[in-house]
């Protein structure tokens, strides 16, 4: 892995590397580069995970950098820690966030296992098109695998989605 993260940090020069890893101390609020995020997500997400926590490390960064997608990590915490939805998609949990025009910000998660602990781990974080997250949306919400709605949704997620996730519905979101 090491020879895969030197050719990604090849592209870039040295100077945009340390304002990068910067911008994601900073964005993050970590004290260090290398340290692991822990995003305060809502109340009815913690209770959907019960005690597995939710994190985002280093990789995510140099994924970022190897998919020129360093212009977004500015918009990782806010769609973690207010996504306008959260839903299972396949083994995946998506969490996204409207952006802007016709894009939605998406953080894609698995749950993994190792010897002790069962976590959540973040394993994408790039912006997607409005039709492919509401196809998903439409499909998720009537399989019944929407985890979170925001109370809060943007104009344009209420338009996109019309009166099906509108709706003040509760029994639309999964329980675990």
């Amino acid at each position: 892995m090491k020879d895969a993260n030197n050719k990604i940090i090849e592209k870039i020069s040295r100077d945009e590397i340390v304002r990068l890893k910067q911008e994601w101390i900073e964005c993050l609020g970590i004290k260090d580069f290398g340290d692991i995020f822990y995003p305060n997500i809502p109340q009815e997400l913690k209770k959907y995970f019960r005690d597995k926590q939710v994190k985002l490390t280093v990789n995510s960064f140099l994924k970022m950098i190897e998919n020129q997608k360093e212009k977004y990590i500015e918009d990782i915490r806010p769609t973690l820690e207010n996504p306008e939805f959260v839903f299972e998609d396949k083994d995946e949990i998506i969490f996204a966030r409207f952006m802007e025009d016709r894009l939605y910000f998406t953080s894609i998660a698995k749950e993994l296992k190792d010897d002790s602990n069962v976590y959540v781990i973040i394993i994408s974080n790039a912006p997607k098109k409005d039709n492919n997250i509401i196809n998903k949306l439409n499909n998720t919400i009537k399989e019944n695998r929407l985890l979170y709605k925001s109370k809060k949704l943007s104009r344009k997620t209420q338009m996109d989605l019309g009166s099906l996730v509108c709706m003040e519905n509760k029994s639309s979101i999964k329980k675990r």
